[in-house]
């Protein structure tokens, strides 16, 4: 009889790990097996274990849609670029839609040194998808951030305050992007928001510091 007993609910990484290689123990083509036991290296950051186990998936005929986002993410994880960037546009793909999906892509170029290809894949999905909700547009303006674009950055992060207004994180990164632009005005402006409720932030402080200087009211600045 083979190995197909349920894995416990709740069960911890160490004893998922554990049930799958069983699994996989007691049947070598238990396919199912291989998927969730790279999906888990992957997520547990065994990369190497990860690539192997979905391989084996892969070559025992498993779909490509079930494989290639965790596989280009370990790939990218052990600096295997060119093959991460095959099974990330696979991804894509597959999954036009997915923000997750997009952003690993421009992660990935950001790790490859290839800004500017991430950028490229930032401004079709953001052109594609023009309705995004917050949490959507809010995982995209840091990936503009991680690319160099400040301007593409502020501008998801500016519809993001239009949405919910105290919204810090947005907040903070307008006033940065607007700072970089010598827009020290707006910098303040955003800045004393999130003052307003952020009391311990050091970074914050030094940027508002370095915002008054730009304004030439160097004495707040030393307040």
């Amino acid at each position: 009889v083979l190995f197909r007993s349920p894995l416990p609910a709740n069960a911890n990484t160490e004893t998922q790990r554990t049930y799958w290689k069983q699994r996989i123990k007691t049947d070598v083509a238990d396919t199912e097996a291989y998927v969730r036991l790279g999906s888990l290296e992957e997520k547990s950051g065994y990369y190497m274990s990860a690539v192997k186990y979905l391989k084996a998936a892969r070559a025992l005929g498993v779909a490509d849609k079930e494989i290639v986002a965790p596989l280009g993410r370990a790939l990218t994880h052990l600096a295997q670029y060119p093959d991460a960037l095959t099974e990330m546009k696979k991804a894509i793909q597959l999954a036009p839609d997915s923000v997750e999906l997009t952003a690993n892509l421009a992660g990935l170029y950001v790790t490859a040194e290839r800004p500017q290809g991430a950028e490229e894949v930032l401004k079709s999905f953001v052109k594609a998808h023009p309705k995004l909700n917050d949490s959507e547009m809010r995982r995209l303006m840091f990936c503009f951030l991680e690319c160099g674009n400040n301007d593409l950055a502020r501008s998801l992060a500016e519809q993001i305050v239009a949405i919910l207004p105290q919204d810090l994180i947005a907040h903070s990164v307008i006033a940065r992007c607007a700072l970089a632009k010598s827009d020290a005005e707006t910098s303040r402006r955003h800045l004393e928001t999130v003052l307003e409720t952020v009391k311990d932030d050091g970074g914050l402080y030094f940027l508002y510091g370095n915002t008054i200087d730009a304004l030439g009211k160097k004495d707040e600045a030393l307040l």
